[in-house]
């Protein structure tokens, strides 16, 4: 079964970002997302695999 798409809510919340860091990597093309219409949506295991791909850098 195909994982849901989430919005972009989903997406800042997941990855703890601002709306403004996360409409910035959708328009640069520097994260996996489909629109729909004019909605922006995110595929929760390219997302992951996203995530897994990029060292963590600073924090906590």
């Amino acid at each position: 079964m195909p994982t849901p798409l989430r919005d972009m809510s989903w997406l800042l919340d997941h990855l703890g970002i601002s709306q403004t860091v996360g409409y910035a990597l959708v328009r640069r093309n520097e994260i996996p997302h489909v629109r729909i219409g004019q909605a922006i949506r995110f595929d929760e295991n390219q997302i992951q695999a996203w995530v897994d791909g990029h060292p963590r850098v600073g924090g906590r």
